[in-house]
């Protein structure tokens, strides 16, 4: 068969097996009692099962089965084996807690597959020069962790984790096709069909949840399908968009992570700080908050592309960078009027409570519970 014929099947077999396997998996969740409660942070109202990500996964198999035996080069192999290795250990998470440390051990496992497959970065990184191939692959090994935990971090709103995965495997699943890396693509596209899937039963109000073995494989394969851009494709568009997938949850966790560590709490631990919880806090609903940040990734893109064709690398990720913290101190701004208009009627001490650095997450000072 063609390649578009191919990457038109596993798009199909990776919507229909989620979609499928779907009520299976909620029915199981629910028998086992591997569900999230409403309580605490939490925003549902609902008992809600969790293992949509397994869904997910099992609609991106045939994909990557078929992709890692015409892989002569075993890459595939070296990815998947980190993908299932990660993938696992997710799911025992959902079902039974597993340590931190355990957590983020198996994440660096998984990533160091990665770059033992031969994807990492170029030497040659935009605004800093060419640095040595052991320091880029070191560095590459902590995007891939910082990426899982990105997504992982962004999945706590009904549709918002699936949505961006979509977006990110879509865009990306293109891109590599447009390259040259046919079973890559294969993947890519399989798998943003799979999320397209999972999005009918997760959109607000939400049926089921991805949870831990969903958002963390989603930051690994966005990880993977974004470095193998940089690697392959020589269109300063494709690579400028590429970064610009990892923008939005990049930005998120490095602030959140900042600001947990300057008040002397884990990186690790729960709060109400991040994006999505800014934009919930705005009055936006569920559904609102998940599209408004789907609609500026795909700005972000479109911008990112564009840029591309008139900018060199440098100037581009410059660009880049700059709109998406121009785009969350915005947010911060609107935040910070909606909580004086309404602390000034009931709490004298708005001013000091406001009055830190916007950027670090003043915001979360409310809800931290």
């Amino acid at each position: 068969m063609e390649g578009l014929q191919l990457l038109l099947l596993f798009a199909a077999l990776g919507f229909s097996i989620c979609f499928g396997m779907m009520p299976s998996i909620i029915r199981f969740a629910l028998k086992r009692d591997i569900v999230d409660r409403p309580g605490g942070r939490k925003k549902h109202s609902k008992v809600t099962p969790y293992l949509g990500g397994l869904a997910v996964v099992l609609g991106l198999l045939p994909a990557l089965l078929y992709s890692g035996f015409l892989d002569h080069s075993k890459q595939i192999l070296f990815v998947g084996a980190g993908a299932v290795l990660l993938f696992i250990v997710s799911l025992i998470d959902d079902i039974k807690m597993v340590k931190p440390l355990i957590r983020l051990s198996i994440q660096v496992l998984s990533a160091l597959a990665v770059v033992a497959s031969g994807i990492y970065l170029s030497p040659n990184i935009p605004l800093v020069g060419t640095i040595p191939l052991v320091l880029v692959q070191g560095i590459s090994v902590f995007l891939i962790v910082a990426l899982i935990n990105a997504f992982n971090f962004m999945d706590g709103v009904d549709g918002l984790a699936g949505g961006l995965g979509f977006i990110t495997a879509f865009f990306t699943g293109v891109a590599l096709f447009i390259s040259g890396q046919t079973l890559m693509a294969f993947i890519a596209i399989a798998f943003a069909a799979s999320l397209f899937a999972f999005l009918f039963y997760n959109v607000n109000p939400a049926r089921v949840f991805m949870g831990d073995c969903g958002s963390t494989i989603i930051g690994f394969w966005t990880a993977v399908f974004v470095l193998l851009i940089l690697q392959s494709s020589h269109s300063s568009s494709l690579n400028l968009a590429a970064l610009a997938c990892t923008a939005i949850p990049l930005i998120d966790l490095t602030r959140v992570a900042f600001l947990r560590i300057f008040t002397g709490r884990s990186p690790f631990s729960a709060d109400r700080a991040h994006l999505h919880h800014i934009l919930l806090r705005l009055k936006n609903e569920a559904k609102q908050t998940s599209t408004k940040i789907w609609i500026a990734q795909i700005a972000l893109l479109l911008v990112a592309i564009t840029a591309g064709r008139f900018m060199n690398a440098n100037a581009g990720f410059f660009v880049i960078i700059v709109l998406a913290l121009l785009s969350y101190n915005w947010i911060y701004l609107n935040e910070e009027r909606k909580i004086r208009k309404e602390l000034n009627t009931v709490n004298s001490n708005a001013e000091e409570i406001l009055k830190t650095n916007r950027f670090i997450g003043r915001h979360t000072k409310f809800e931290t519970d």
